[in-house]
């Protein structure tokens, strides 16, 4: 049995640890006053709110039982009604950018396009080699697509996507792309290539998988997983250490030690489970910490209204180039959250950019978002705004600009050279299946079954 330090608590640091803990002793700490990272909803007025959409969805049965497990069968299946909108557009059923609604000459040209990169790229596909986000797109999805998803790229991140690194696109909607009625994708879909960059609705394809979408429905948000999870791994026999700064962190012969405010050991292997440079870089006293790292700013709000008010629908992604509003979730309904006069919520990301009119004045944006949404039919046309909330919030994922990757590679071989016993999590998945996936084999990535 070997001692092991988990840093971050995170879905990431939750499935490590549960896997670590069937054989070895597990201590996680994390420099949050809560444990689950991003999932932990935050509460406001009477309703706990995530912080953007968080359903466990797309996540092998296996998971999803321990999910129920978890947290004692208190969720439903959630059936995804995700919809999307360009152009004023809207396709239900469909999250990506749909451009079905450009003309007829530019569907033309896209097919062109398309046609022709399947002639390039059919035998070697994985060959292809992207230097830059705008690289990729015109390699899968020739020029004049390609136009199109860098406008809607530029619109929600605030950069060009020639400015970032091409392993960006899993943290974006745009991997695929649509532009012509589910018949049409799906007869271009059969040549070889197109496959791997085409999309049609789901419910088209028919069942392609066994994978199952879930969301806690106590009344709590994701906070009930966040809660429920930190105590069933307390039962597990882990150690939990939350609001810890590292104060200290030496290698010695054989173990690494580490203290912190709450702890003081010496471990056999550190697992280090979030992707904070700038934290790595305090490990290593790298003096020339250069920030290869695009942050993306959303101004956040909470709209409080009868739950009435609010059609059928799980999420919308906002792709029209002149809409304040992205991501609108109906997270009160799907999440079985009403107060006494039977009011629920739903949320609005606005991406933007610091000190635009958005961020300075949010509050006098309020009735132009309420306005989208009526517009897009996710709420109905009569309905009022009860209260609502709104936060600024500067940093909600980052983007890799140019230069990241080999920067990153620099400061985690500097650190992994200073520190033996230190091993950083480089899964860089940002789903939930992909992360869980990934945690079955944490010994072997650890060396722990070598030694």
């Amino acid at each position: 049995m070997k001692k092991i330090l988990i840093v971050g608590t995170g879905f990431n640091g939750f499935c490590n640890a549960l896997e670590l803990s069937k054989k070895h002793k597990v201590t996680m700490i994390d420099k949050s006053p809560f444990f689950g990272g991003i999932m932990y909803s935050r509460k406001i007025y009477d309703f706990y709110v995530d912080n953007g959409v968080h359903v466990f969805d797309g996540i092998p049965s296996k998971l999803a039982k321990l999910v129920k497990r978890i947290l004692k069968n208190k969720v439903e299946d959630v059936d995804f009604i995700s919809q999307s909108a360009f152009n004023e557009k809207v396709t239900k059923g469909f999250s990506l950018p749909d451009l079905s609604s450009i003309t007829t000459e530019n569907k033309k040209k896209i097919t062109k396009d398309l046609l022709s990169l399947e002639k390039k790229y059919k035998n070697n596909s994985v060959l292809i080699k992207y230097s830059t986000l705008h690289d990729f797109f015109l390699k899968r999805y020739g020029v004049s697509a390609s136009k199109i998803f860098s406008s809607i790229f530029k619109k929600i991140y605030n950069i060009d996507p020639k400015a970032i690194e091409p392993q960006a696109i899993s943290q974006t909607s745009l991997a695929r792309l649509k532009f012509l009625d589910d018949k049409k994708m799906i007869n271009l879909k059969k040549y070889k290539f197109l496959d791997t960059v085409l999309a049609a609705r789901r419910k088209t394809l028919g069942k392609i998988d066994d994978l199952e979408s879930i969301y806690p429905v106590e009344g709590k948000g994701m906070r009930a997983w966040c809660d429920n999870a930190k105590q069933f791994l307390q039962k597990k026999k882990v150690q939990i250490f939350l609001n810890q700064e590292i104060n200290m962190i030496k290698q010695l012969s054989k173990k690494i030690h580490i203290k912190t405010k709450d702890t003081d050991g010496k471990f056999d292997k550190i697992l280090w489970c979030n992707d904070n440079i700038s934290a790595i870089n305090n490990l290593i006293k790298n003096n020339k910490v250069q920030d290869f790292q695009h942050s993306v700013p959303v101004v956040f709000y909470v709209l409080v209204t009868k739950k009435s008010n609010i059609k059928n629908f799980t999420y919308l992604q906002n792709f029209d180039l002149k809409s304040l509003s992205y991501r609108i979730a109906a997270g009160g309904l799907y999440g079985k959250q009403k107060d006494k006069k039977n009011n629920t919520f739903i949320t609005v990301e606005c991406p933007t950019k610091i000190n635009s009119k958005i961020w300075k004045n949010p509050e006098k944006s309020i009735n132009k978002i309420w306005n989208e949404c009526k517009k897009l039919k996710l709420i109905k046309k009569n309905s009022r705004i009860v209260k609502s909330d709104f936060k600024c919030i500067p940093v909600t994922l980052k983007m890799p600009l140019k230069g990241y990757s080999e920067y990153r590679k620099k400061i985690l071989e500097a650190a992994s050279k200073k520190y033996k016993n230190l091993v950083f999590d480089q899964s860089n998945s940002f789903f939930r299946r992909e992360i869980y996936l990934n945690s079955l084999n944490v010994e072997k990535r650890l060396n722990l079954k070598n030694e």
